[in-house]
């Protein structure tokens, strides 16, 4: 399974399987979660925790430093677990593929302007034939109802300003 920026490599043959946006992630108590969306601008200076191994991390900090943005990290793990932790403990934001916040404690708030969205592919190598196993999970991906197909706007917050 792909789903980095860039795009596969020329010898693999990538069968898409659906479109996945980035979210800001935060606590209910923070600011963020009483906005229906978060713009890039919103989130120069604030507290960020970090997913060490973000695959969209070097991507988003250069559409980011385009715009003059910059978030003050304050934490970093490679455990999405403990980054989600320390979000619902309130000591800032995450930067989340919106499938990935799995804790139902954090609110999650579309990130905007620019948006990051990836598309999540299946891989294989191209011009080579598959496996029985391997043909079968292409089958099973194929028929496999992903979710999405196209970016719906996100929720209205269930927290009224204050």
């Amino acid at each position: 399974l792909f789903g980095l920026p860039e795009g596969p490599d020329v010898r693999f043959h990538g069968l898409p399987l659906f479109e996945e946006r980035f979210v800001v992630a935060v606590s209910p108590k923070h600011p963020f979660a009483r906005q229906n969306i978060v713009h890039c601008r919103e989130i120069d200076g604030q507290a960020y925790v970090n997913r060490a191994n973000c695959e969209y991390a070097d991507y988003a900090s250069r559409k980011l430093s385009e715009q003059g943005v910059m978030a003050r990290r304050v934490f970093s793990s490679d455990r999405d677990d403990w980054v989600q932790a320390m979000i619902r403990a309130g000591m800032g934001f995450g930067f989340f593929p919106e499938y990935s916040v799995t804790d139902p404690d954090i609110v999650a708030r579309r990130l905007i302007e620019p948006d990051f969205v990836r598309t999540i592919m299946l891989l294989t190598v191209r011009g080579r034939p598959h496996s029985p196993a391997v043909g079968a999970f292409v089958r099973a991906a194929r028929m496999f109802d992903w979710p999405g197909g196209r970016l719906d706007p996100m929720p209205k917050p269930e927290v009224e300003p204050a």
